[in-house]
């Protein structure tokens, strides 16, 4: 999503820039005075043509060649795909179940796509195939949450900034919105949160009593409820049996908020140890600072979660993107070192 802020002496030479700029298609995020209180300001925002492009671009855009082996040329796509997945560092169990799985892709569907304009190459298919036997793809929905959702995970994940995505993606659409922050007690943990709130025009409540919260999520039931909380050690029983009880007052679905680039086994004990807890869903950020993406997919494989969304930029107006198979396949295998440049990025799945 691009969002911009139109200042203009009257509202209606405000729209009328807002129907230049960005077309008839713009969404009016929010309306305010101006300036030092003169004329008005009006926020407006545009969804791009297809909003997996947005994460293969900026994906693209990190590939300056790092080094590392390439497949020797003239190698089939079995070595192909075992390369890929050896660059994003996938553990050696997981790498060869995916590469047994993609193996089994017969010919004849994997070559089937390559005869139509802008169907996926043949390595493409078969990686495609294989990440769907082991990993489960399930987005957050444009019409937004049904239950509140509540943003776990361990410190420094991008807990706030997704709940800033989320809080801004949900506003702009037309929903009714509550922001909820229980990172109480963390210096700066209300203010980065409140910092997108207060551009919106939507109040920010801060919350870490049980009772509390569940009172005032119920006094929420038709907006879309969005709940920022404190990182936790997943290791600690004591931490997350505090994280649950906010959880079970908020009656909310717990979503994983992970960055990407760490240790892949390291991670996938992390997210294991969230869905003890009752996560089903993650979503993985920094993806635009991440070159190797074998914790994403040890994440989503060791932990049994869905992968819900990733976020590529730091700023709050581009939501986490939908992932699908294809777009993961596609993903992995623009990043080889030496290997075959990215496809065009046609609509994807």
């Amino acid at each position: 999503m691009h969002l911009r802020s139109f200042d203009a002496p009257s509202m209606k030479e405000a729209m009328a820039s807002v129907r230049r700029e960005l077309g008839d298609d713009a969404v009016i995020v929010s309306t305010g005075t101006g300036r030092q209180g003169r004329g008005v300001r009006v926020v407006a925002a545009i969804e791009p043509a297809d909003p997996d492009e947005a994460v293969l671009v900026s994906w693209d855009r990190q590939q300056d060649a790092p080094s590392g082996t390439r497949a020797a040329a003239g190698t089939g796509s079995d070595t192909l795909l075992a390369d890929a997945l050896a660059y994003h560092r996938v553990p050696a169990p997981l790498l060869d179940r995916l590469a047994r799985a993609a193996g089994r892709v017969s010919p004849d569907k994997a070559a089937a796509g390559t005869k139509a304009a802008g169907a996926p190459e043949r390595p493409e298919a078969a990686l495609s195939s294989a990440l769907e036997a082991f990993l489960s793809f399930q987005p957050l929905g444009d019409a937004g949450p049904c239950r509140p959702l509540t943003l776990v995970g361990p410190a420094g994940a991008g807990k706030t900034l997704t709940a800033a995505k989320l809080v801004v993606a949900a506003h702009s659409k037309g929903r009714a919105v509550r922001a909820v922050s229980t990172d109480t007690r963390r210096a700066g943990g209300i203010e980065q949160l409140e910092a997108f709130t207060r551009i919106l025009g939507l109040p920010l409540t801060a919350e870490d009593d049980p009772p509390a919260l569940a009172r005032l999520v119920e006094g929420a039931a038709d907006a879309a409820v969005i709940i920022d909380t404190a990182g936790v050690n997943p290791f600690s029983a004591r931490e997350m049996q505090s994280l649950t009880r906010l959880i079970e007052a908020a009656q909310a679905e717990p979503v994983l908020v992970l960055a990407m680039g760490g240790d892949p086994v390291e991670t996938g004990e992390v997210a294991t140890a969230f869905a003890r807890l009752g996560c089903r869903r993650m979503i993985a950020t920094r993806l635009d600072v991440t070159r190797r993406l074998g914790a994403l997919l040890t994440a989503g494989e060791t932990g049994r979660l869905s992968i819900a969304g990733v976020a590529y930029s730091p700023h709050a107006v581009d939501a986490p993107a939908p992932l699908g198979a294809l777009s993961l396949a596609r993903l992995l295998l623009s990043a080889i070192p030496g290997g075959t440049p990215a496809p065009q990025h046609e609509a994807l799945q």
